[in-house]
């Protein structure tokens, strides 16, 4: 009974990966992800009947990089459509997969992610002028510390409109606890 278990697991752990590598080539991150995290689970909860594939490293290299490029090529859409908040997420996950791998870097990453930094951040502190005029200070205070943090984690500190937008949101903050108390 073991040894069919064993048989059956393995199978399963191969069928994962096939899954994985079909998905990959057919552009499906997410369903190749879901094969390729299965086959991993399975392999670590049986790791004496589980022989993992010797290329499962190159599948999983090339999803990332699949993922990495199709992440930059969103952001750069969402960017000229004028999305920044997208643009922010997409290029920040191509940033993060970028730091973790090993793969050939896309050289216009950082330009592309300051592009898509800026405006987003100068949203986020907009949202809290309306905090502040909603009388959300602790969300206000919230939305700007986080704003001051990315603002330096990003060496955006020289950005004139970013800049300008935390300046204004500190002071309305401030403006509005004098008021309360």
């Amino acid at each position: 009974i073991k040894h069919g278990l064993s048989e059956a697991r393995n199978g399963l752990y191969l069928q994962y990966i096939d899954k994985a590598k079909l998905n990959i080539e057919h552009g499906n991150d997410l369903e190749a992800k879901g094969f390729i995290r299965r086959a991993e689970d399975l392999a670590s909860t049986y790791p004496t009947q589980v022989s993992q594939v010797s290329d499962f490293d190159l599948i999983k290299y090339e999803l990332d990089y699949q993922v990495y490029l199709k992440n930059i090529s969103e952001g750069k859409k969402f960017l000229s459509d004028g999305n920044y908040s997208l643009a922010y997420y997409k290029l920040l996950d191509a940033l993060l997969l970028e730091e973790v791998s090993n793969f050939e870097i896309y050289e216009p990453l950082p330009d592309l992610f300051v592009e898509a930094a800026v405006p987003y951040l100068v949203d986020q502190c907009k949202l809290g002028e309306v905090k502040v005029i909603k009388n959300n200070l602790d969300e206000a205070r919230y939305i700007y510390n986080d704003c001051l943090s990315l603002q330096s984690d990003y060496g955006l500190d020289f950005e004139q409109d970013l800049q300008t937008s935390l300046v204004m949101l500190n002071n309305s903050i401030f403006n509005k606890q004098c008021e309360v108390t």
